[in-house]
């Protein structure tokens, strides 16, 4: 996918998470999730942007399906991305907002509380990921 094309639904995405409607918030996390499977691996505004978009969403979300389509998202930027990616995931701080997750109660997605055991879940593989990059 080019920086242009991802540019435009970069703004798509960013523009649904914002919203107060969880419907289209729900859009958007999907489109993120399937976008991210076709990011460019290097480093660009585009995906400076997603990362930055997800990361701050995702710290408000009370919607556990979601927060694990957007906690998917990151795993595919994560996995599928080279280092200089990988290090804006600790430049936007996007570790300690995950392992905030790890802990959640199950009650603590109000909307989907069945879904607290898939995000914890997600999350504590993304902080092995993030683990095992920094590491190399």
């Amino acid at each position: 996918m080019d920086d242009h094309s991802l540019s435009i639904i970069t703004e798509f995405i960013v523009k649904g998470l914002n919203s107060e409607d969880s419907l289209i918030r729900e859009g958007a996390s999907s489109l993120a999730n399937n976008v991210c499977i076709f990011i460019p691996k290097v480093s660009s505004d585009p995906v400076l942007e997603l990362i930055s978009s997800i990361t701050s969403s995702i710290q408000s979300e009370k919607d556990g399906e979601i927060a694990f389509r957007l906690l998917s998202a990151l795993s595919h930027i994560l996995y599928l991305s080279t280092n200089d990616v990988k290090e804006l995931f600790f430049s936007f701080q996007t570790d300690l907002i995950i392992k905030q997750f790890i802990n959640i109660q199950p009650t603590h997605f109000q909307a989907s509380p069945s879904s607290s055991s898939k995000v914890i879940e997600i999350s504590k593989e993304l902080i092995s990921m993030l683990e095992v990059n920094l590491s190399k």
